[in-house]
C-alpha cells in the first residue's frame, strides 16, 4: 500500500493543479484582457491544449523523457506569467504552461508501469485513474472557493502551490528514497 499512497498522492497533487484554473478561466481571461469575445476567450483557453498537441508531435521526433521536475517548475512559471496584467504575458504563460504540463504528465504516468509489478498493471491503473480524476473533482471545488474569497487570480496561487507540492513529493517518493536505496550501506 506504500507504493499506491506514493504514486496516488503524486497524481492527486498533479491533477488538482492542472484542473483548478479550468472552471473560472474564461472570466478570468476577459477580465484581464478587456475583451469579452466568447470565442476570442474559447481560443485562448485552447492554447495549453494546442501547445500539447504540438509538444506530442516533437517528443515522437525527440523521444528523450523530460526530467519531471523541470517541467513542473516550468508549468509554475507558467502559472505566474499567466497571473500578470499582460495579453502577451498570459499567452506566453499559457503556452508554456501547456509545454511543461504535457511533457511531465506524460511522463509521470509512465512512472505508473515503471513501479508496479506487471502482473499490477490494471490494478495500478485503475488506482491512479481515481486519484486523478479525484484531484480534478477537488480542484473544481477548489477553485470556486478560491474564486469566492479572494478574486479571479486566486486559482493561480492555488496550483503554482499545487505544483510545488507536487515537485516536493515527487522527489521525496521517486528521486530522494531510490537514490538513498541505492547507495550501499
Amino acid at each position: 500500500w506504500v507504493h499506491v499512497a506514493k504514486r496516488a498522492s503524486v497524481m492527486f497533487a498533479r491533477y488538482f493543479s492542472a484542473f483548478v484554473l479550468r472552471p473560472l478561466f474564461v472570466q478570468y481571461w476577459a477580465m484581464r484582457s478587456g475583451y469579452d469575445d466568447e470565442l476570442l476567450a474559447g481560443l485562448v483557453f485552447s492554447i495549453p491544449a494546442w501547445m500539447s498537441l504540438a509538444c506530442l508531435f516533437y517528443q515522437h521526433r525527440n523521444p528523450a523523457p523530460p526530467p519531471v521536475l523541470r517541467s513542473f517548475v516550468l508549468c509554475t512559471v507558467g502559472l505566474v506569467l499567466q497571473c500578470m496584467p499582460s495579453v502577451p504575458l498570459i499567452l506566453i504563460g499559457l503556452a508554456l504552461f501547456g509545454w511543461s504540463l504535457f511533457r511531465g504528465m506524460v511522463h509521470l504516468d509512465a512512472l505508473i508501469f515503471e513501479t508496479a509489478p506487471p502482473e499490477m498493471y490494471a490494478t495500478a491503473f485503475s488506482q491512479m485513474h481515481f486519484f486523478q480524476q479525484l484531484g480534478a473533482l477537488v480542484g473544481f471545488y477548489a477553485a470556486g472557493s478560491a474564486v469566492a474569497h479572494q478574486g479571479l487570480v486566486a486559482p493561480f496561487a492555488v496550483a503554482a502551490g499545487g505544483f510545488v507540492v507536487t515537485v516536493v513529493l515527487y522527489h521525496r517518493f521517486f528521486v530522494s528514497e531510490p537514490a538513498a536505496q541505492a547507495v550501499p550501506a
